[in-house]
């Protein structure tokens, strides 16, 4: 229940007095209509029952009218919650949780909590781009580059931070690492179908700290990263699943093809990148130019028909 409105202490009155918390919700919905919030405080039951009660879902986030009730000198709205929408949390079968306990985890590598003093100073300090390539571990304290800043200048943005950290790691297999470059460029879209999250993920995080920076990192991550999308589409190469058992509000089967277009252009750009003598990165390219040879795919406008006799004369 909520009050409505106050009836007329002067039985000469047939109007009532809104409450405050209604009239307050009624003035900001004129002005969000571009209209002058002149709503009047007082109102005929008539009025309430024909004007108020039907917007009673837009103004109580939900509630539905069913019923009106007196307690006092206070009008009472009966509210039914059966069919209003909320924000939840959706959980890996799908489920919405409402206001779940969350926790915190600290991630190897990250910087120091904002609250310490030495990260309070280092935050008042603007970096100059070589110390941020420093920090990153692109260059050495002479100004070199080092084998991750090397790759880093084969990509854009920060797509080669994420191919550094994971082959860096010896035992994340080229095979894995192949797959999982789709994450890179997936988006947002595909993180509530995330199940454990790969590996990728970690590794930047724990070699790039939680650092956000414009155009390159949000939070150790690639900017348009995105866990879930490598193991959709290795389901899908796979024939274990097919797409529309990913479908959901949230992601479209334009989501899964524009992942897997994206996919395989990062795929043929490492087959194309340039040579570099690391036995890891070797391996990637060479994993990379096999899986283009054995999935090459025609060009869309390969096979048309032969022009006709006009289209030729013109």
């Amino acid at each position: 229940e909520a009050p409505l409105a106050l009836f007329p202490k002067d039985a000469s009155e047939n109007r009532l007095c809104l409450s405050k918390w209604l009239l307050k919700v009624l003035r900001e919905q004129s002005r969000a209509e571009g209209k002058k919030p002149n709503v009047p405080k007082l109102w005929t039951l008539d009025c309430i029952e024909k004007e108020i009660l039907p917007q009673m879902p837009a103004l109580a986030r939900g509630g539905r009218s069913v019923g009106l009730t007196e307690r006092g000198d206070t009008l009472l709205v009966q509210l039914d919650y059966g069919d209003a929408q909320i924000h939840a949390f959706k959980d890996l079968a799908g489920k919405g949780l409402l206001n779940p306990k969350l926790r915190k985890r600290h991630i190897a590598g990250s910087e120091l909590s904002a609250g310490s003093p030495s990260q309070r100073s280092t935050q008042t300090t603007p970096r100059s781009v070589a110390e941020q390539w420093h920090a990153l571990g692109l260059i050495d304290t002479d100004g070199l580059p080092t084998r991750r800043g090397v790759l880093f200048s084969f990509f854009n943005h920060g797509e080669g931070l994420a191919v550094a950290a994971a082959l860096e790691e010896p035992n994340y297999s080229i095979d894995e690492i192949l797959y999982d470059l789709a994450n890179i460029r997936a988006g947002h879209r595909f993180h509530a179908l995330a199940l454990a999250g790969r590996p990728l993920a970690a590794l930047c995080q724990e070699r790039y700290g939680l650092r956000t920076l414009s155009g390159y990192l949000r939070r150790g991550l690639p900017e348009d990263y995105g866990d879930g999308a490598s193991e959709i589409l290795y389901n899908i190469e796979h024939q274990s699943s097919r797409a529309e058992a990913y479908l959901d509000e949230d992601l479209s089967r334009g989501d899964i093809e524009r992942a897997r277009v994206e996919w395989r252009s990062l795929i043929a750009h490492v087959a194309t990148a340039p040579d570099y003598d690391w036995d890891r990165w070797l391996e990637l390219k060479q994993a990379c130019q096999v899986y283009l040879q054995k999935h090459a795919s025609g060009l869309p406008f390969e096979n048309l028909p032969p022009l006709t006799r006009q289209q030729r004369k013109r």
